[in-house]
């Protein structure tokens, strides 16, 4: 009898938790709040952008669209240079996707209700990392992305980006 009831609230409660895949809701329209932002540069500059695109990246207002959907998150970026969208595998698998530069290796996961993205990538001058924390304000108004890039020459980077709920 205890092992049938220990199984049932085993098995509820990988229910509870399979239902709720994330744990804060960052679905909506977000705007990025250039003066409240740090500069792109560093990670620019380790990727081999160029001096005219780097201070240009620091003048574009990027609009994102967040979309939530069990344990996927689809963010499209927008602004005047480009449109993008990435899909994201919220699962603690890591994956191999195709970027600007080559292959990135990819893991995307909840820390509590934090998003963390993790990657492997190709840089200017060998394979960097880069970890985005995104952070949902308490009032749910502000999605702070927390970049921290790992450059090949052994360089660390912080940079906070702003975005203001829609």
């Amino acid at each position: 009898m205890i092992r049938t009831v220990l199984a049932l609230c085993l098995m509820f409660s990988v229910m509870f938790t399979a239902s709720s895949a994330w744990a804060a809701d960052y679905s909506g329209t977000w705007v990025l709040d250039l003066k409240s932002s740090d500069s792109l540069e560093p990670l620019l500059k380790a990727q081999g952008a160029n001096m005219m695109m780097r201070r240009a990246a620091d003048r574009l207002v990027v609009t994102q669209t967040i979309t939530q959907d069990d344990n996927q998150v689809t963010v499209k970026n927008e602004s005047s240079f480009r449109t993008n969208t990435d899909v994201l595998q919220v699962d603690g698998e890591t994956r191999t996707v195709e970027g600007d530069r080559g292959e990135v290796q990819t893991r995307h996961s909840w820390e509590g209700e934090v998003l963390v993205s993790n990657m492997t990538m190709p840089m200017a001058k060998g394979q960097g990392t880069m970890n985005v924390r995104r952070i949902l304000s308490e009032d749910g108004a502000t999605l702070t992305q927390r970049i921290t890039v790992n450059t090949p020459a052994g360089e660390t980077h912080v940079i906070n980006r702003v975005f203001k709920r829609q």
